[in-house]
């Protein structure tokens, strides 16, 4: 379905209506200004930005159940997200004040469930809202490590409800299927990045700690072969002249297994599904040397109008190039 009516100034395409207000049972935990390096060259938030400052809270969050730096160290654990998802609302811009506040939903041995709300303070506008799975990891091995009973008791008495707004609309939070190394080697798939993970991004002992999101955006570019601009296919240009773009408005990433540096790392993606007006693409981060996969996630992208900023179907033409990544077996 095309989306016609107006939209306020800074509205995502995919919000329509009214947003709800803030909840009083969410606990701020960090205040962040937009600025240049959070947005592109119009001054639009990058879509990464969102999912990054809510990963950004994680060491916060933990430090409120009783596990501050010190106490990681102690138990030999780093806390970081194995599993993330976030629901797009209205779009930010440089000099947004933006405030996250979360609440967690479930809490056992195995992790913290996490769910957070992104928010404009001056407006009031809902960002986007986020559920992490947040794991201890062995600081030498990045095996699990079991969540101290006293903090899963601590998360446990601070439980929210999760409202619908921040639950999936089109992507389903069951496990993904792992792409084969024969499928990653063989088929028709989406080029979006490729290099080699600096030792800079890693610690100490050599594994990556730039955070699931950084890992399933991609590794710093540097390998250039099948990775031409023409080959994005964010972008259109219709035969009377509009402008078409892909914008997401939901995501979901998935940690499995940490790379080390040096760790040739190697991002595509396949087009599960081509509706009307939007698709759904799924990505795998992985070594094309050894087929071992990092990080895969679902992603929803809606076409738009970069002139009248409003959804729009998606032309023949468009559909064409989509398609030529079009994999539905591999959902």
């Amino acid at each position: 379905m095309s989306d016609a009516a107006p939209r306020r100034v800074g509205e995502h395409p995919c919000a329509r209506g009214d947003l709800p207000p803030p909840r009083a049972d969410l606990e701020v935990v960090l205040d962040h200004v937009v600025g240049p390096g959070d947005t592109d060259h119009l001054g639009h938030m990058n879509i990464r930005r969102y999912a990054e400052l809510a990963e950004s809270a994680i060491p916060r969050i933990v430090a409120s159940v009783g596990l501050d730096g010190p106490v990681l160290a102690r138990l030999g654990a780093v806390a970081m997200a194995t599993d993330a998802y976030t629901r797009h609302y209205r779009e930010q811009f440089t000099g947004a004040p933006l405030q996250l506040r979360f609440g967690f939903l479930d809490a056992d041995g195995a992790g913290l469930t996490v769910y957070a709300e992104l928010r404009n303070v001056e407006s009031g506008d809902l960002a986007a809202t986020f559920v992490q799975w947040v794991r201890l990891l062995g600081q030498a091995d990045r095996t699990a490590i079991d969540v101290p009973t006293a903090a899963v008791a601590v998360a446990l008495a601070r439980t929210v409800e999760w409202p619908e707004h921040g639950r999936p609309r089109t992507l389903s939070l069951a496990p993904i299927r792992i792409a084969t190394p024969a499928e990653l080697r063989d088929l028709a798939l989406e080029p979006w990045n490729d290099g080699h993970l600096a030792a800079t991004h890693c610690d100490a002992r050599g594994w990556f700690v730039g955070g699931l999101t950084g890992l399933a955006w991609g590794v710093e570019r540097e390998l250039h072969s099948d990775l031409a601009e023409e080959e994005r296919s964010w972008l259109h240009v219709t035969a009377d002249g509009r402008s078409l773009g892909l914008t997401n408005v939901e995501n979901r990433r998935v940690l499995v297994e940490l790379p080390r540096a040096g760790a040739r790392i190697r991002t595509v993606a396949a087009n599960l599904v081509i509706a009307s007006n939007r698709r759904v693409r799924r990505e795998w981060s992985f070594d094309p040397g050894t087929g071992t996969v990092f990080a895969t996630g679902d992603f929803v992208d809606l076409v738009f109008d970069s002139g009248t900023r409003r959804a729009s179907e998606i032309p023949p033409g468009f559909r064409a190039e989509l398609e030529r990544w079009l994999h539905p077996e591999l959902a």
